[in-house]
């Protein structure tokens, strides 16, 4: 299975350095998220276990954010 980065145009301004330096900053795993980190957050919230969650904004950064 190949893996791609969900990397988009919001980062097209960003220096490399920039990202380099969050990558190395990122708690979890030091590594851009995946599309399937975010298809597994996306699944969670279609699923009859997140009935309860409403109204939330949920950060998928693996505890990084990029400024």
């Amino acid at each position: 299975m190949q893996l791609r980065l969900a990397l988009s145009e919001m980062l097209d301004d960003v220096t490399k350095e920039t990202v380099e330096i969050q990558l190395k900053t990122t708690p979890v795993e030091h590594r851009h998220g995946t599309i399937d980190d975010i298809a597994q957050i996306v699944a969670w919230l279609s699923d009859d276990s997140a009935r309860w969650v409403s109204g939330q904004t949920i950060s998928a950064s693996g505890g990084c954010t990029m400024y």
